[in-house]
């Protein structure tokens, strides 16, 4: 009995599976029953926070639409380029679904790299509603706020004009990655730019901007006590865990100006010696260091500096004060020859300078000063990265008009980054010119004491019969003249070419 129905039952299900379904498939059926492999072939891979918001979100949204899920889809495989042409053909008339797909396409844009596309989008979305207060917005915050001054420093993110106020929209809201915008909006705000010190880890390096900034402010305005207060708190801890010799010869300069202009001349002497030859702000603090010296009458350093200031390397070099120094030195010293020698170099040296100076104030693409300059740098670095982002964009997106409003957005900026960076490295070249002006008029004060006491000791010498004093002038020659195009004032070399022949005056004490 038992074997006779085994062969009957597999006889059977041959026969239907040979024959019976293909006969009723034959009728007509209105079933859909295609499984989306898609789903089903691999675990969903939620390693981040966002990733696990986004999908609770479809979750609780019960989001059915074929289009939008292939774009999950896509981000949770981390196929972000496949995703973001995805995005593109995306449309919903919900208004939490838009904000889903909104949030997601940030996270697409971080992922890919497009840093200044992605700021951009940010900002607009965090000023579109509490979208950093919102749970997508949390998530995404945790994602980007690994080291986002850093972040934003390196690669070089700029905020243009229109944006400012968006950045301000948001001025207090919580984020992580915000506090870190609101402080990089305010690096040159001096006092006003502190509030967000406190927002910031001790070690992040937009601290340190914002303390300079601010201690530049308050010397300005001569609170000496708040700017060491923010050294003290800010600036001394994280230089405590630098070996950069540069970040410490700028800190010492800096304590050695604030306590010059303290009137602690000896802890300021201290602080300008500590810096290191090989350091680039070495020659700066040897001569700022010598006004120290003649404020002091210590006239034997006031000799060896004035040695090592003789040197030809300050040739090369704008610190027209080098001179200034040494032509008053030397006058307080009775090296009178000397004295005349710092008037024709000065004039020498800085008739090059004082023409290259108008140059680059006329020229629409001057050329950088200090290279050091993070501002500049930063400005430099953001057109070449936007260019870079726009060849990115241009392989990634497949639909060009997508692809144009992209690019659009970060061409636009293009001139407004262009006109600021001239507009700095303009700034340099004022400076520049603004120093060589004040030396100038130092200057005027040095040869009117050097004229007034060669003719007293004209007059002196006249009597004793021991020395004697000539002065020369060279009216006829007016081609070695220093021209200053912004004050007119012209000097010729005929008002510094004077020689004087002293002998043995400053050791008969005859300096009157």
């Amino acid at each position: 009995m038992i074997r006779p129905l085994l062969v009957l039952s597999l006889t059977a299900t041959s026969v239907f599976a040979n024959t019976g379904t293909e006969l009723l498939l034959k009728q007509k059926n209105t079933l859909n029953l295609k499984t989306n492999y898609s789903k089903v072939k691999q675990a969903i891979n939620l390693d981040d926070t966002f990733l696990v918001q986004a999908y609770g979100a479809m979750r609780a949204l019960r989001v059915g639409d074929i289009g939008i899920q292939d774009y999950f889809d896509a981000i949770f495989n981390k196929d972000f380029k496949a995703a973001i042409n995805l995005y593109s053909n995306l449309k919903t008339n919900n208004k939490e679904e838009e904000r889903l797909l909104t949030a997601s396409r940030l996270y697409v844009l971080w992922k890919l790299k497009l840093n200044q596309s992605f700021f951009n989008s940010w900002l607009e979305e965090s000023n579109n509603y509490d979208f950093l207060n919102s749970e997508l917005g949390v998530a995404l915050d945790q994602i980007i706020s690994v080291n986002p001054s850093n972040w934003l420093l390196t690669k070089s993110i700029f905020i243009s004009k229109a944006q400012l106020k968006l950045v301000d929209n948001i001025a207090k809201s919580e984020s992580s990655f915000n506090f870190s915008v609101q402080a990089y909006r305010n690096l040159r705000k001096g006092e006003e730019g502190l509030v967000w010190i406190q927002y910031l880890k001790p070690q992040d390096p937009l601290r340190e901007l914002l303390a300079k900034s601010a201690i530049l402010d308050f010397s300005r305005k001569g609170q000496l006590g708040d700017a060491a207060k923010i050294v003290k708190e800010v600036l001394e801890p994280v230089l405590s865990k630098t070996d950069n010799i540069e970040k410490i010869s700028e800190y010492y300069l800096l304590l050695a100006r604030l306590l010059y202009q303290a009137k602690a001349y000896e802890a300021s002497e201290r602080y300008y010696s500590l810096i290191p030859d090989e350091s680039i702000r070495f020659l700066q603090a040897r001569v700022e260091s010598l006004w120290i010296s003649m404020r002091t009458d210590d006239h034997s350093v006031i000799l060896g500096e004035l040695k090592t200031l003789e040197l030809s390397i300050f040739n090369e070099k704008f610190l027209p004060e080098v001179f200034l120094v040494s032509s008053m030195a030397n006058l307080q010293l009775c090296q009178f020859s000397k004295v005349q020698d710092s008037f024709n170099q000065f004039i020498k040296n800085n008739k090059e300078f004082a023409k290259e100076l108008s140059e680059n104030l006329e020229s629409e693409s001057p050329k950088q000063l200090d290279k050091n300059n993070g501002y500049i740098n930063r400005l430099s670095n953001s057109l070449k990265y936007q260019k870079n982002e726009i060849k990115a964009i241009t392989s990634t997106f497949m639909n060009q008009e997508v692809s144009a409003i992209y690019v659009t957005k970060l061409q636009k900026d293009e001139p407004e980054i262009v006109l600021l960076k001239n507009k700095e490295i303009k700034q340099e070249w004022k400076n520049r010119q603004r120093i060589l002006e004040a030396t100038l008029r130092r200057m005027r004060f040095v040869k009117i004491e050097f004229l007034s006491k060669m003719r007293r000791l004209n007059g002196s010498l006249a009597i004793s019969n021991k020395d004697s004093v000539s002065t020369l002038t060279s009216a006829i020659d007016k081609t070695d003249k220093l021209e200053f195009p912004h004050d007119g004032v012209i000097f010729g070399d005929e008002l510094f070419h004077y020689t004087s022949r002293i002998k043995n005056l400053c050791l008969q004490g005859r300096k009157k």
